[in-house]
């Protein structure tokens, strides 16, 4: 038997074969939209607002000329960078502190000289600690940058700036 040329293509007594979703479908994207613009705009590291280079990215900077530090990575607020050993110069790495948190509260930025002592996760472990360098800390509540140093390496630093 032929089906009549006005009879319903599916089963079902004049149902359509779907159901339009179309409207739901615009709505959740844009939802999704929204929530995806918001969480980039207010994440941890201040989105759109930091001077800092992207987290991660192996950066090679200089100071008077001299290729002298490498970012190795960040974990949160933690920045990890890799100095020139050569490097003696308290001033270079203010500047690599400094450039590196940019407007970025809080920020931390731990230096070594050797990678292998580069951490993957933190807590850092007591050989890495021991193989710091120097440490900055900008606290958000004061807005000032904290140095520590290795004192046996940088003796014009304070007794009280001691790693």
């Amino acid at each position: 038997m032929d089906r009549p040329l006005d009879a319903p293509a599916s089963p079902g007594m004049g149902e359509a074969p779907y159901k339009d979703y179309s409207g739901w479908l615009i709505i959740v994207v844009f939802i999704m939209v929204i929530v995806g613009v918001v969480f980039f705009v207010t994440r941890g590291d201040g989105g759109l607002t930091t001077d800092a280079p992207p987290p991660g990215t192996p950066v090679t900077e200089t100071f008077q000329g001299r290729p002298n530090w490498r970012d190795a990575g960040t974990i949160g607020s933690s920045h990890f960078v890799v100095m020139s050993q050569t490097v003696r110069d308290m001033d270079e790495f203010q500047a690599a502190g400094e450039r590196i948190c940019g407007k970025q509260r809080p920020c931390e930025v731990n230096f070594w000289t050797d990678p292998a002592m580069v951490p993957t996760q933190l807590p850092l472990s007591q050989l890495q600690e021991r193989a710091l360098v120097a440490t900055y800390r900008v606290d958000p509540m004061r807005g000032a940058g904290t140095w520590r140093w290795d004192c046996s390496r940088f003796s014009d630093a304070e007794a009280t700036e001691c790693l």
